[in-house]
């Protein structure tokens, strides 16, 4: 967890727990060893793709576990990946992140954002930062990467490094995953247990209350609170809808065509005007 900054966060609910499970369909090892390989983690992509990591993400402390399979370029930034990661876990972005992690060189790095922020709290900013600098594809197990959001709630997410994978560019996909997202502004995952511990009972004494908070922070009745469901199609859809905000086609070069007649090179404007 980023402790260095604790001023910047908010208060949330009461407190509690929830039951938790086991991933059914967790895939790779939960450790790796060995040195940094070299700079260059995958073979040539296939046409029309990019080397990208095989990431599982998972957020620390919750029951049943809150957790992503995705799928993102080597070249994402820090920046662009907070972003990924606010869409997978269904964040609002209303609150500072960071990254804590040792990178590629062994160097150990906070990196905060938005950049402002950074430069407030004197920690590096995230703009600029590429997710290769810090993660090594080859290096399977859990990474030395951790990324939290809501410095008050304090949201870790933990990284693990399946392996090198390809995808489409200028792509994010979600391969698995389990139980929805938090809520914003929860108290971090004791408040969030709570929360689901309280409205899953209309008998808890705090049933009442909780509901009208949970219909007032994100405009749900709480009769649709299901904490437990995943979808990763509808994540997908949002994913690739980020990817087209983030990363636009190129607009595409038209060919030029023959003339057909003395107006074909004229401006609609000269059309109207000079061409008879």
């Amino acid at each position: 967890m980023l402790t260095i900054h604790p001023s910047h966060g908010e208060g949330g609910l009461a407190t509690g727990r929830a039951h938790g499970g086991e991933d059914p369909r967790r895939e790779g090892p939960r450790s790796g060893s060995g040195t940094m390989s070299s700079m260059h983690t995958t073979g040539p992509a296939l046409p029309g793709t990019v080397p990208a990591y095989d990431l599982r993400v998972s957020i620390q402390g919750t029951e049943p576990e809150i957790w992503r399979r995705l799928r993102v370029p080597e070249t994402i930034t820090v920046p662009e990946l907070h972003r990924a990661l606010q869409t997978a876990f269904g964040w609002e972005n209303r609150h500072l992140f960071g990254i804590r992690c040792v990178d590629r060189h062994g160097q150990p790095r906070v990196i905060i954002g938005p950049d402002d922020a950074a430069e407030e709290m004197g920690d590096e900013p995230a703009s600029g930062v590429v997710l290769f600098e810090l993660l090594d594809a080859q290096q399977a197990g859990p990474a030395t990467l951790e990324y939290e959001y809501d410095f008050g709630d304090a949201w870790t997410h933990l990284f693990e490094v399946v392996g090198p994978a390809e995808l489409p560019a200028g792509t994010v996909r979600c391969i698995g995953g389990a139980n929805r997202g938090p809520v914003e502004d929860a108290g971090g995952t004791s408040g969030y247990a709570r929360l689901i511990e309280a409205l899953a009972d209309p008998a808890d004494e705090d049933h009442q209350d909780l509901a009208g908070w949970y219909t007032f922070a994100t405009g749900q009745d709480a009769g649709t609170f299901t904490p437990y469901v995943f979808d990763a199609d509808a994540l997908n859809l949002r994913l690739d809808a980020l990817a087209k905000r983030r990363w636009p086609e190129p607009p595409r070069t038209r060919k030029s065509t023959p003339s057909s007649g003395p107006c074909s090179g004229c401006s609609l404007r000269r059309a109207l005007t000079d061409c008879s």
